[in-house]
């Protein structure tokens, strides 16, 4: 189902209403327009030396040495950007991965883009009057979600797929979206789409660093609105996964997040996972972005495990600056 999903996923129109900024490198802009070219996202010094980063990288590459020697990973890629600094690590970079339930971030940001011009659009009601039920195969199950018969808003689907991950509500929302503004969405931020729904080696298309675009745009208020980044941001804070991202963190801090989990299967066993967590951890002094994406043969609790113990260590070097 999530691989149905994968081939709808693209992006959003944008008009000429963003921010001036001024950066040194690495900038995002908005391609399509003739005379001007806003700017979504400023890589201001992407290298920048810093010491201390880089002692946290060594100990974030040992941390994985041990992970995959406990069989608890197979491959691992981290994003890291602390937003005080714009200082960043980015570990196995080149490393692709199945998405899998990240991309409903995406789905959220184009209704939410749709809304500044024709915000009734999420008020609008809509009967899940679909005869199948799209998250029984998932592992984790969602403890809320779209029941066949039952008719929800816009934006209570958006909700029910994000706090929930509920699929449901994804394929509901799906069937009423314009594939080619999905498909904007992603060529303006310049993040991979997967094509190729034929070909199992092709399911691995997108990094950590693509799916931290979504977040980016959010906490800096460049694609939406500020009151529709904020709404958006609200939400992913009571996604009610808590044993990745956020179990690595201590009680009570806030966490705008979104996870991933999806299986291949080979003769009805599962022989690899991908779980992912991505998210902005309000850190009280030093807000950063955290992005973890994984491959393993191993346990569901397993990868839990490694991703927590990875969330642990950048949080205590936030904290310790």
């Amino acid at each position: 189902m999530i691989i149905l999903f994968l081939g709808f996923m693209s992006g959003w129109y944008v008009k000429g209403r963003f921010t001036h900024y001024t950066c040194k490198s690495s900038p995002l802009r908005v391609a399509n327009f003739k005379f001007v070219k806003p700017l979504l996202v400023c890589d201001t010094n992407p290298n920048k030396p810093d010491p201390g980063l880089q002692s946290l990288r060594t100990k974030l590459n040992n941390l994985i040495e041990e992970e995959k020697k406990a069989n608890k990973l197979s491959a691992v890629s981290v994003y890291l950007q602390d937003f005080k600094t714009d200082s960043r690590i980015d570990i196995n970079s080149d490393e692709k991965f199945d998405s899998a339930s990240m991309g409903k971030v995406s789905i959220m940001i184009a209704f939410y883009r749709l809304a500044e011009s024709n915000y009734s659009i999420l008020s609008q009601p809509i009967k899940y009057s679909s005869g199948r039920d799209e998250n029984s195969g998932q592992e984790i199950k969602p403890n809320d979600y779209a029941k066949i018969g039952e008719t929800y808003t816009v934006e209570q689907l958006i909700e029910k797929m994000i706090k929930y991950s509920d699929n449901n509500s994804m394929y509901i929302l799906l069937s009423i979206t314009d594939p080619s503004k999905l498909q904007e969405l992603y060529q303006d931020l310049q993040v991979p789409a997967q094509v190729n729904l034929q070909k199992p080696e092709g399911l691995d298309f997108i990094t950590t660093k693509d799916i931290s675009y979504f977040f980016r745009v959010l906490y800096n208020s460049t694609y939406l609105t500020n009151d529709l980044s904020e709404k958006a941001l609200e939400i992913l804070t009571e996604t009610d996964y808590k044993n990745g991202l956020v179990a690595g963190v201590p009680e009570g801090t806030t966490v705008a997040h979104k996870f991933g989990l999806t299986s291949l299967s080979y003769s009805g066993n599962i022989v690899e996972r991908g779980l992912h967590d991505c998210g902005i951890i309000y850190h009280p002094n030093n807000p950063y972005l955290l992005c973890i994406m994984t491959k393993s043969s191993s346990s569901i609790s397993d990868i839990e495990s490694a991703i927590k113990d990875i969330s642990t260590l950048v949080y205590q070097y936030q904290n310790s600056k």
